[in-house]
């Protein structure tokens, strides 16, 4: 099955949190540069997917939610029966592992050892795996721009924010 796109990008997201973040990364990046992502509506598949056109090239872009970081290693099934046996092998694909580390004084080494370096390993067909990692709670990081938050969910700025960590806020 010959399928028309240029390069694969696959996003793979702890959870939905991540998948807002990076969804109005993409888009804002899109408008600044002349872009238009536009999603494939498909009856069959439950996957969210993009077409990508930029002057030069349409790309195809699949994101995959695993629900918890927990489940992310069981991705590399899905990126292997999904992206490259489903869209041909013949596409580079690009691969971004999007997670938060839940903690601001730690690395992401922990990421690249156990189930994490498994994963890795069967993402052997990618052209490259990019670490999206945001050094503490996803949640914390937007919340370091409330009122773009706010602005973007058409909610007051002013609301009352209880509790330490950003996912409880």
């Amino acid at each position: 099955m010959e399928h028309d796109f240029s390069n694969g990008y696959t996003f793979i997201l702890e959870g939905e949190t991540e998948k807002e973040f990076y969804m109005a990364l993409l888009e804002h990046l899109c408008r600044k540069h002349s872009a238009t992502m536009t999603r494939i509506e498909d009856n069959v598949s439950p996957d969210i997917v993009y077409h990508l056109k930029t002057e030069s090239s349409t790309d195809l872009i699949k994101f995959n939610v695993v629900n918890t970081v927990t489940q992310m290693p069981r991705a590399g099934k899905w990126f292997t029966s999904q992206c490259v046996a489903k869209y041909g092998a013949g596409h580079i694909w690009y691969v971004f592992l999007c997670y938060d580390t839940d903690d601001y004084k730690n690395d992401i080494t922990k990421f690249h050892e156990g189930d994490w370096a498994m994963l890795r390993s069967s993402l052997k067909k990618a052209g490259a795996v990019i670490d999206m990692a945001a050094a503490a709670d996803i949640e914390d990081v937007m919340l370091g721009d409330l009122n773009g938050i706010c602005k973007f969910l058409s909610c007051d700025a002013d609301m009352p924010l209880k509790g330490r960590k950003g996912k409880i806020k």
